[in-house]
């Protein structure tokens, strides 16, 4: 029988992780509580999707972006800083891909559609130049993705490599203490198991 793991969410929704692999916990309104059980009890932190992350945390002024969650930006911020000190795994998923390289000095692109013309991401598409080896070769093997997304890492953050593309934006980044996906492998009915089989054992062949 596999291990379970202790999975914080760094929203108060959950991600509907396979019960069998891991123990979900969202993150509570009150900061303290939530502080106190990533760093206490958890053993992975998730960042999920959702709206687009301020540009002044990749020092850009705003452009394109729909920002419409700051206060979300502000706990996430410390969330990883604590995850990081702890040396815990993040897993990154659309935003949270976002926003993980963000932290790390990576840079975004605020609008494909305005800032890189021709470049068209369908609701499914093909992934490119996937990395041999890589967490998201095993999570994606069939080399197909979703895609609900205006903004693209372009250039990952520092220590974090990209392992997979597609028209020249970052599909997938890892890192020693990283997986991030632009896709939401979550919805992706029928694969989804295999994204987080191979999370549950990159973390659990780190302990």
């Amino acid at each position: 029988m596999e291990q379970k793991l202790n999975a914080f969410i760094t929203t108060t929704w959950g991600l509907g992780l396979p019960t069998n692999l891991f123990v979900e916990k969202t993150a509570d309104f009150k900061l303290s509580t939530a502080v106190a059980w990533l760093r206490d009890w958890a053993d992975v932190i998730f960042f999920p999707g959702g709206s687009d992350i301020c540009p002044s945390i990749y020092l850009e002024d705003n452009t394109y972006s729909k920002v419409n969650a700051p206060n979300r930006d502000i706990r996430e911020i410390l969330f990883h800083r604590i995850a990081k000190r702890k040396g815990l795994p993040m897993v990154g998923i659309c935003r949270g891909h976002q926003l993980i390289n963000a932290l790390r000095g990576g840079h975004l692109t605020q609008d494909l559609t305005h800032e890189y013309p021709g470049i068209d991401h369908p609701a499914w598409h093909e992934l490119e130049n996937v990395k041999k080896g890589s967490m998201m070769e095993m999570a994606f093997p069939y080399e197909m993705t979703n895609s609900i997304h205006h903004q693209a890492v372009v250039d990952p953050g520092d220590g974090l490599i990209v392992t997979s593309e597609y028209m020249d934006v970052a599909e997938s980044t890892e890192g020693e203490d990283v997986f991030s996906v632009q896709g939401h492998p979550e919805s992706m009915y029928g694969n989804n198991h295999m994204f987080f089989d191979v999370v549950h054992n990159w973390i659990t062949s780190r302990r």
